[in-house]
């Protein structure tokens, strides 16, 4: 019965709830590539994020994810629990660069590159990206 009153309430738009009050961390490695930065992104469940461009002095941006990506990644990241059972990128995808997930106290390996669910999370990370890339950021 509970099970049910839980599923009745949920919203399509709300993040699951196994990590629905928890920011996810996404930290990218700058890697062996000429002009890349080290970032530090921080995705609250409500859609609001903020982007730490780690140069000197770093470049911080905070935007409004949509709601969709928002939903496809806390679910991807849900899929994925535990993080630390993801497999760990490749030496060759290592060289350039690292994305490292941290929510609700679990923290992924390096996953840049990977197949699979990691793979998935990679994906929705650069998708992410590109919305701070629209948005200036």
């Amino acid at each position: 019965m509970i099970v049910l009153a839980l599923t009745a309430c949920s919203s399509s738009s709300n993040p699951p709830v196994g990590i629905s009050n928890f920011p996810a961390t996404i930290d990218t490695g700058a890697g062996d590539v000429a002009g890349n930065f080290a970032t530090s992104t921080t995705v609250q469940p409500d859609g609001s994020a903020t982007e730490t461009i780690k140069t000197s002095p770093p470049e911080v941006h905070t935007i409004t994810l949509p709601s969709s990506l928002v939903l496809k990644f806390f679910n991807d990241l849900t899929k994925a629990m535990p993080l630390s059972s993801l497999p760990k990128a490749t030496e060759q995808n290592a060289f350039a660069g690292s994305t490292v997930i941290s929510v609700a106290g679990q923290t992924s390996p390096n996953i840049l590159g990977d197949s699979g669910i990691a793979g998935t999370l990679d994906a929705d990370v650069d998708n992410i990206g590109e919305q701070f890339a629209a948005h200036g950021g």
